[in-house]
């Protein structure tokens, strides 16, 4: 396993060919506790503080299993994401689960977000339901 900084803020923990999981969360500590709880299991998982570095990951490595989403980000939040994933033909289908405290607030209404966001989950949540979702959109990784 390997922790290396992928750009600015962006910090990785990757095991080879293994699944990879990408965290948008502004909140340092949570950040820091579940991109290890991820790693721990077995996934890759890179962790990023903003939405445009989520962006910046995704247009430059090959696309993650799965993406843990805040929708309460600093500058472009996680509403913003969304429908930026909406018009990239190459990122059709991409799940995310959103994990928010703004979670409550959430419209599913819209194409968009009916195309991509698998769960909604609020803060603060259980460690095991968000393993619980990337067990189930990214599979077992294996030993």
């Amino acid at each position: 396993m390997s922790a290396r900084s992928v750009g600015n803020n962006v910090r990785s923990v990757t095991q080879d060919a293994r699944p990879t999981v990408l965290l948008i969360e502004d909140d340092r500590d949570i950040r820091d506790d579940v991109r290890d709880i991820v790693a721990d299991e077995g996934y890759g998982c890179v962790a990023v503080e903003t939405a445009e570095e989520g962006i910046e990951y995704l247009q430059s490595h090959p696309t993650p299993c799965l993406v843990l989403l805040d929708l309460k980000l600093p500058r472009m939040d996680g509403v913003a994401f969304v429908r930026w994933l909406g018009g990239q033909e190459n990122l059709r289908g991409m799940r995310i689960a959103v994990i928010s405290a703004s979670a409550g607030r959430f419209r599913s209404d819209l194409d968009v977000f009916r195309e991509h966001v698998v769960s909604v989950t609020q803060k603060p949540f259980d460690l095991d339901i968000v393993l619980k979702q990337v067990e189930e959109h990214c599979g077992r990784p294996s030993p």
